[in-house]
């Protein structure tokens, strides 16, 4: 009888465990459709009609630090924009 309660208990607790599993892969796949749709956004409008974008590629290479808006990490790309700020400040003050 405690066997059945425990098995019971045990099936309840593995399908609890699968369902939230499951959810947290769709919200997971959500999330990462909208960081791709994100960084293709913030790729337009900041690099506009010289983004290399063939085959996938979400590159702005107008200067350097060149930035890379598929593989860089967020923190990567708000540092090397900052760069490009900085440098073209400087060059305006000269």
């Amino acid at each position: 009888m405690k066997t059945d309660a425990i098995r019971l208990a045990l099936g309840k607790i593995d399908r609890i465990y699968r369902k939230q599993h499951q959810e947290a892969i769709a919200e997971l796949t959500v999330l990462e459709m909208e960081n791709a749709k994100l960084r293709t956004m913030l790729a337009f409008c900041h690099a506009g009609a010289a983004l290399y974008s063939d085959g996938g590629e979400l590159q702005d290479n107008r200067t350097y630090p060149f930035i890379d808006y598929k593989r860089d990490s967020v923190q990567v790309i708000e540092g090397k924009m900052a760069q490009r700020l900085r440098e073209e400040m400087q060059d305006e003050a000269h």
